[in-house]
């Protein structure tokens, strides 16, 4: 209870004791006068390691006295001051103590408010801007403290760089839980640092959970050894607009489409980078954006070898903070190392949700190796999914060329989604079991689709019945989005590789015809050596179409 009696009691005990370990009083309702009594014994004591104070609302005097007995004490390893309403204050009055403590190995303070603003604090301004900062000196000085346990103690933004700059130079923590923290997006700067500590082996465990939650996993430091990935930039912060600047250089380099899904302030856009006319960046608002690596890798790019790709997977497997932990560390394995397809799998089923699953494949999209056969990982998809990934990395990418039915979205200022919806085309005058239908277009990015209806002037517009008349629908659909049904029985039958045959016989034929451009890509193709002649006629053809 809260008198100086039971308290007295226990003192003498531990005074005198030398055979007594281990010590729970939580939810005592232990009085500051108690308090003191008890810290006095144990000053003396030579035989505890383990004392539990937790969920007994230590006043200020018993935090004083506290103090007092760790400076004395040479035996305590473990203290659990869980839900003892310790604030910033407090801590402060404790760190001095706890640093000069060569002894204490584990430490909890889970569920005590040192991050909030006392009222005291209030008037001044660098308090009330930290509160934790006795958090951070006390990680910044420790030597002996292994593990740590600051949970649900209303750790802000605010602290977040601080506290990443001290677990960096911080070497004895070997297991950190920061759950329940309100630390929003700057919370990967921890993330990254405890990463980074957990590769090197300085870090044994590490949480995070519920400390923040991005569902699109948006990139917050741009890598240009892979750059994919969501971005939100606000075009006010100098910072975001230095990474606009990276992106669009990168974008500047390729001939292939590399942003995707623009939109200013919420609305939809394209963003035209390259012309005479390119887009300006404009003084404020907040952009948002897809970046794919659409170049493919250089020949010859061989895969993660099997012993890194085992480590990475233990490592991803160890995070305890949830998927936003295993993205940064898939992250960091992307920027030095290719994979392949089957890998890119297995290391999708470590993700929970299916937006972590879209988020990690667009990581991975640049930097796979054999991303012709991105259809297989359809498995770890649902369907909602593959909808999502198809317009964030582009129809042209996931299509399945052995089973091309399905839905389609094409952003049409995009050259790779032309291509496509043109290689569909193809297929379909070729097989006379396809049909297109449930077709919306509108003619701007930021419009609200329209149905067309079949046999109409605008439905023969965007699909020609004749070949003459597919030039006409290419200058009509210059721009805007298209969506449709695509129906077929080909499903990687014979019926499949037979129109595909017809296709390539009939692409060749024309090429090798005066004037149509024979040579070049054809003889590039025969010498390649395809893991199946199905892919390598659509991949061939695919080519043909975009030249």
């Amino acid at each position: 209870g809260g008198g100086g009696g039971g308290g007295e009691k226990l003192g003498a005990m531990l005074r005198l004791n030398r055979t007594l370990t281990k010590l729970e009083v939580r939810s005592n309702k232990i009085g500051d006068r108690a308090c003191a009594l008890i810290f006095q014994g144990l000053a003396k004591n030579k035989t505890l390691s383990h004392l539990d104070l937790s969920d007994n609302k230590l006043g200020k005097q018993a935090i004083s006295s506290l103090s007092e007995m760790l400076n004395e004490n040479v035996t305590l390893t473990y203290l659990d001051l869980s839900w003892n309403h310790i604030r910033a204050s407090d801590l402060r009055s404790l760190c001095p103590a706890l640093n000069e403590n060569s002894h204490m190995k584990a430490l909890s303070l889970a569920w005590n408010g040192i991050g909030g603003v006392e009222e005291e604090d209030k008037k001044d301004k660098k308090k009330a801007a930290s509160g934790g900062d006795a958090l951070v000196d006390l990680i910044k000085h420790t030597v002996s403290l292994t593990e740590l346990d600051v949970s649900n103690c209303r750790l802000s933004a605010t602290l977040c760089g601080e506290l990443a700059n001290a677990l960096k130079n911080n070497r004895s923590l070997q297991q950190i839980l920061l759950d329940g923290n309100p630390m929003g997006q700057e919370a990967i700067e921890i993330l990254k640092q405890l990463n980074a500590r957990m590769v090197e082996g300085s870090i044994k465990k590490f949480s995070m959970d519920n400390c923040f939650f991005d569902p699109l996993m948006r990139v917050l430091e741009f890598d240009k050894e892979n750059p994919s990935g969501y971005y939100r930039l606000d075009l006010k912060d100098p910072k975001d607009v230095e990474t606009l600047g990276k992106v669009l250089e990168e974008a500047n380099k390729t001939k292939r489409d590399m942003l995707r899904n623009e939109k200013l302030n919420g609305v939809r856009f394209t963003l035209r980078h390259k012309g005479p006319d390119p887009w300006k960046i404009p003084n404020e608002g907040i952009l948002e954006l897809d970046v794919i690596v659409t170049d493919p890798p250089e020949p010859g790019t061989q895969p993660m070898d099997s012993d890194d790709f085992r480590f990475l997977g233990r490592v991803m497997e160890a995070s305890t903070n949830g998927d936003q932990g295993r993205m940064h560390i898939l992250k960091q394995a992307c920027s030095a190392h290719y994979l392949d397809i089957s890998q890119a799998l297995v290391l999708l089923f470590k993700f929970g949700l299916d937006s972590s699953r879209e988020s990690a494949l667009v990581l991975m999209f640049g930097h796979l190796t054999d991303r012709n056969n991105l259809f297989v990982v359809y498995s770890a998809l649902s369907d909602g999914s593959r909808i999502v990934l198809q317009k964030r990395i582009g129809p042209l990418h996931v299509m399945n060329r052995m089973d091309p039915a399905g839905r389609y979205h094409f952003d049409l200022t995009k050259g790779d989604d032309v291509r496509a919806f043109r290689l569909l085309l193809q297929l379909k005058k070729s097989d006379p079991s396809a049909r297109i239908t449930n077709v919306y277009y509108s003619r701007e990015v930021h419009d609200r689709p329209v149905q067309l209806t079949p046999d109409t002037p605008l439905w023969e517009s965007v699909f020609p019945t004749t070949s003459q008349s597919l030039g006409t629908a290419e200058q009509l659909l210059d721009r805007g989005l298209l969506e449709f049904d695509y129906e077929c029985e080909m499903l990687a039958s014979k019926n499949f590789k037979t129109a595909m045959n017809r296709l390539v016989r009939d692409r060749r034929a024309d090429k090798s015809r005066p004037g149509g451009g024979g040579g070049g890509a054809g003889g590039s193709w025969q010498q390649a050596t395809p893991q199946s002649t199905a892919t390598a006629d659509a991949e061939y053809l695919e080519s043909e179409l975009s030249a």
